[in-house]
């Protein structure tokens, strides 16, 4: 009984010796292929088509040497001829359209699963040995970093020699993380915006290795068919695969993908320069914005773009196929070693619609190898990576960039807080590893299950933005690096405590937080990752989180009978900012004031309309500012009296959510009523010595001096 292949490679080319040597570098890769296959009982099938084929010279079936026979691989050639190919609107600059030829293949292919790949490749036993086992699963995407090697891998050397050849004269790697050079030492990152970096997909070299089951192929229909030069189609097939819900596997080392280098390949150094001529040439090629700009609709609308019609492939046309090596397969053949593949092979990175995702804010990149405590930080983070998704937030990058690369290898996503960044640090100072971006960007781009923060320091700076634009996550403060003699020495910190749905811990210091914070929801966990419980403990709390809440503990709350005159800074100017309505202009002039006032000599105390309120309260408490809900304008103007009577503030203004104002307006306007003797304290009662909306934009009110 006739078997279906296993796997179907497809490559495309045609006889035109592409980048020079080429027919010398095809006949490597089809007898090493042709071997493997034998050697590791790979049932399988090589699909080139041969796209547009020159007139002048011989197909390359013919052009090419053939062993008499093959038991394991079947070799089709599948011609797309030159009436077809002059149908598109730039033939007649680009002979060959790779990611549509490669479509025409992949539309025919036999086998249960395909991989879409090129005609210069050499593939390690170890690579091939995992590729015939019966372990490549549908709804995977299979990966792999790309080593580039010398063209002069030797042609009449047999696999072993070939193999042994590419070992040990590799000239770069490109893998997920970047592009390294090891006989020069340069390395070219590779990361992008973050609708780009958070899917933390391989695409470094793509085109070279895509691996799919054959339904996955015709559920996406292929490789994106636009007219145009073929670079960064392969990697928008990454991204609708991953939108599709497709899980990517990275395989890792002893498995490797030799590339035997040539004149115009697609290489890090060359990239821009390939772009550019093209690009002179009035060639189009996909643009970086037009990327990200697909990259955001997919990951803002939670689906793939499929761009192709039923179509795909030239499924409509009959073309020219010709079989130059046959085989079928009797019976059930078993693998040479049937040893099952261990996980450790291969590195997978879930779909966005399983498992958790977790980001870590840290002041800097754990330095593992400098700081004990760095070094538990780091072991922490590996081990939610090995089974989560996670992505590392830092407030200060470094110059070296092994501390980001490792943990790039460990499948982290990383990157800086632009606004934390300290300002003294030169651009070139910032690793290459990590992305920029600002917190909004990151909670716009990407749900998080939880958000963990090193230490209660750094919870400070972010727990009152996290719990504004991600309600929904679970916010953990790290307190293993926590002194007792200053767990809470200021109000951000015990704040901070107090607005965690949980806090990680050693023994120790849980008794001493719950000792100052007894409803604190604290889980204890041996102090050193090295310590086996710690990896089963932090699971376990994963797995059974508290849901988040709304902590509203209503600190900041000031009330007619109860306003605390001892909690406040005695200051020159106290503002009643009267909040009516949650207008567009109400925000912006709330935000001015936010940020235009100056915290040492003026203080502003919020009183908020209670039909609303919807929300506004929670954001004051996050910022530490008073505020007072009235339900009638007899209780506002009550509790205007009682702040003018009872605080210790020089001059009080009474300002409504309409008024925009500039920097340093309190400090003028404090100038202004020093130099008027006809301007007092403002009160409800005392309208024509009111310092209202209209005369606060007069410019001399706000020209004085300071």
């Amino acid at each position: 009984m006739t078997q279906q292949p296993k796997l179907s490679f497809v490559a495309t080319s045609r006889n035109d010796n592409h980048g020079g040597g080429f027919l010398r570098r095809m006949q490597i890769f089809v007898d090493g292929l042709l071997a493997q296959c034998e050697r590791h009982k790979l049932k399988a099938e090589l699909i080139v088509v041969e796209w547009n084929p020159p007139t002048d010279r011989p197909p390359l079936f013919e052009a090419l040497k053939w062993p008499e026979k093959n038991e394991f691989c079947t070799v089709r050639f599948i011609e797309v001829p030159p009436e077809i190919h002059t149908r598109f609107k730039y033939a007649h600059k680009l002979p060959l359209y790779q990611m549509i030829a490669k479509n025409v293949g992949i539309r025919r292919a036999k086998g249960e699963f395909v991989l879409s790949t090129c005609a210069d490749l050499l593939f390690s036993d170890d690579l091939i040995r995992f590729l015939a086992k019966e372990n490549l699963k549908s709804d995977c995407l299979y990966r792999i970093d790309r080593c580039d090697v010398p063209e002069d891998v030797p042609l009449e050397a047999s696999i072993d020699e070939q193999l042994d050849y590419c070992q040990k004269n590799i000239i770069r790697v490109n893998s997920r993380e970047e592009t390294y050079h090891l006989l020069t030492g340069r390395y070219y990152a590779s990361y992008g915006n973050p609708d780009i970096a958070l899917t933390n997909l391989h695409f470094n070299a793509c085109g070279d290795f895509t691996l799919m089951s054959k339904n996955d192929w015709h559920k996406l229909r292929g490789y994106p068919e636009f007219d145009m030069y073929s670079p960064h189609l392969d990697s928008l097939m990454l991204l609708i695969a991953y939108h599709a819900g497709i899980k990517q596997g990275i395989l890792k080392y002893p498995m490797r993908l030799y590339h035997i280098e040539h004149h115009g390949a697609w290489i890090a150094e060359k990239a821009s320069k390939l772009e550019k001529e093209k690009k002179s040439e009035d060639i189009p090629v996909l643009s970086l914005s037009q990327f990200q700009e697909w990259a955001s609709e997919m990951s803002r609308n939670g689906r793939p773009i499929i761009f192709n019609d039923e179509d795909w492939g030239l499924a409509s046309k009959s073309l020219k196929e010709t079989t130059v090596l046959s085989v079928s397969w009797e019976g059930q053949i078993k693998s040479e070693d049937s040893t099952d593949e261990t996980a450790s092979q291969v590195v997978k990175q879930v779909s966005p619609a399983t498992e958790k995702s977790i980001l870590i804010i840290a002041e800097h990149p754990p330095l593992y190898d400098i700081d004990p405590e760095d070094n538990n930080l780091y072991q922490m983070i590996k081990i939610l990576a090995g089974y989560h998704k996670v992505t590392l937030l830092v407030r200060e990058s470094i110059e070296k960039g092994k501390y980001i690369e490792k943990l790039r290898k460990e499948g982290v996503i990383v990157f800086y807080d632009i606004r934390g960044l300290k300002k003294q640090r030169a651009p070139k100072s910032i690793s290459p590893y990590a992305s920029p971006v600002v917190m909004e960007t990151l909670f716009t781009h990407q749900k998080f299950d939880v958000v963990l923060l090193e230490s209660p320091e750094i919870a400070g700076f972010y727990v009152n933005t996290i719990r504004e634009l991600s309600p929904q996550s679970v916010i953990m403060i790290s307190a293993f690096t926590v002194n007792n003699s200053n767990a809470v020495s200021n109000p951000g910190k015990a704040y901070a405590y107090e607005q965690a749905d949980m806090v990680l811990s050693d023994k120790k210091k849980a008794e001493f937080l719950l000792s100052i914070f007894p409803d604190l929801n604290i889980r204890v966990l041996p102090k050193s990752p090295s310590d086996n419980f710690f990896e089963k403990g932090l699971l376990k709390v994963l797995n059974n989180l508290p849901e988040p809440i709304d902590k509203n503990l209503e600190r900041f709350r000031l009330y007619l009978d109860s306003i605390p005159v001892e909690s406040l800074n005695k200051t020159e100017l106290a503002v009643v900012f009267v909040v009516k309505d949650v207008s567009e202009i109400a925000k912006f002039s709330m935000e001015t004031l936010f940020n235009n006032t100056g915290q040492n000599h003026s203080k502003i105390i919020f009183a908020i309309d209670s039909k609303v309120n919807d929300g506004i309260s929670n954001k004051l408490e996050r910022e530490f500012k008073h505020y007072f809900i009235y339900e009638n304008e007899q209780e506002l103007t009550a509790f205007i009296c009682r702040v003018i009577k009872h605080y210790q503030s020089r001059y009080v203004a009474i300002m409504d959510s309409s008024v925009i104002v500039p920097p340093h307006w309190d400090r003028r306007l404090i100038a202004h009523f020093k130099q008027d003797s006809q301007i007092g304290i403002t009160t409800p009662a005392a309208a024509e010595s009111s310092y209202n909306s209209v005369y606060e934009f007069e410019s001399d009110a706000w020209s004085i001096p300071v």
